[in-house]
């Protein structure tokens, strides 16, 4: 990417990244220097874009054309080196990985029940990886707000009401992380308009890595190897593989949309993973009738939506929005081709 191309770019060459590799925790990624012309920054840039977008919360999730906006308004915005900055996220994301494996391999993990209405449980990997990625979004855009699982639940929780802000899950699958199955991620996404517009999904144990931005770069990696293309496939003839989530996937209203289709295969995944294999190809559709939240879904629809995929409410609904008032999403279907 041509940095010098980019109206007003505010990520410059002062942005080093160093990666200390015999310490984890929130130092493993470090930002060595910001350089930020007065006014041209992400942020201001940001406010103009959306000074007449109207606010995140409350947001009209039955408006489509939101969307199509969105799609203008990145290209007003090119101030901000988007390829920059995904791989940015993706360092990030994998230095907060690195603070989960310790516990990942430890015996015990001291844990504790949320006082929400799931009883979601947190570990203390939870709170190490989300330290590490608070540490390194406050680095990489100041002026951005974060919108973070164990932040909320502490009661802590930004205005969002600028357009932009970023959805962090620091570990998502956090029951698979305490049974040591491998299928856990790190997830941070940025939403924009409502509109997931960019994001990563990394698994710490294989070292995969998933990553887009809408209108950019979108590409994954395998155990740390070479960059590839990441795309969904076309709707097949021949019928359709759907993955399921092992705590959700065999209830009555699954098994109902399920017949609507001729199902050849069906994948089990825990987390974000099961978006992810809609968007290299794998799968073709993910029906998720149970409760979720934005931090669990943003970073995943944003590479789903990059690869060329979409996430629906159920009955033929709008787009899935961000920003709501209590963060929480309604029952869904992530789509590959076939949403076309």
């Amino acid at each position: 990417t041509d940095t010098k191309s980019a109206r007003g770019v505010a990520l410059r060459s002062g942005i080093h990244q160093r990666f200390v590799s015999d310490k984890f925790g929130p130092d493993s990624c470090l930002t060595d220097r910001i350089t930020m012309k007065p006014n041209t920054g992400i942020a201001s840039t940001a406010s103009r874009a959306y000074k007449n977008s109207g606010t995140m919360r409350g947001v009209d999730r039955n408006t489509p054309e939101r969307y199509h906006r969105t799609s203008s308004i990145l290209k007003d915005t090119a101030a901000m080196n988007r390829a920059q900055l995904l791989d940015d996220l993706a360092k990030l994301a994998e230095a907060a990985g690195a603070a989960i494996m310790p516990y990942f391999h430890a015996d015990e993990v001291a844990t504790r029940q949320k006082d929400d209405d799931r009883r979601s449980q947190v570990s203390d990997a939870d709170v190490a990886a989300e330290a590490v990625i608070l540490k390194g979004l406050s680095r990489l855009t100041p002026d951005i707000p974060i919108v973070a699982e164990e932040e909320v639940a502490a009661g802590r929780i930004p205005d969002v009401s600028g357009g932009r802000f970023w959805l962090v899950d620091a570990l998502d699958g956090t029951k698979e992380f305490l049974k040591k199955i491998p299928e856990f991620t790190v997830n941070i996404g940025l939403i924009e308009d409502g509109v997931p517009t960019m994001g990563v999904v990394y698994v710490p144990v294989s070292g995969d890595t998933y990553a887009g931005a809408v209108g950019g770069p979108t590409w994954m990696r395998e155990n740390n190897g070479e960059r590839e293309p990441l795309h969904v496939r076309d709707f097949p003839d021949e019928g359709i593989i759907v993955t399921l989530s092992r705590t959700y996937g065999q209830s009555t209203d699954v098994r109902r949309f399920l017949e609507r289709y001729d199902v050849t295969k069906q994948l089990d995944a825990g987390s974000s993973l099961k978006f992810c294999l809609i968007a290299k190809g794998e799968a073709d559709v993910y029906p998720r009738y149970g409760g979720s939240m934005e931090w669990d879904t943003a970073a995943a629809h944003a590479v789903l939506r990059a690869a060329g995929g979409a996430v629906k409410e159920i009955n033929d609904g709008p787009e899935l929005a961000y920003g709501k008032k209590d963060f929480r999403n309604p029952y869904f279907i992530a789509w590959g081709g076939a949403h076309r």
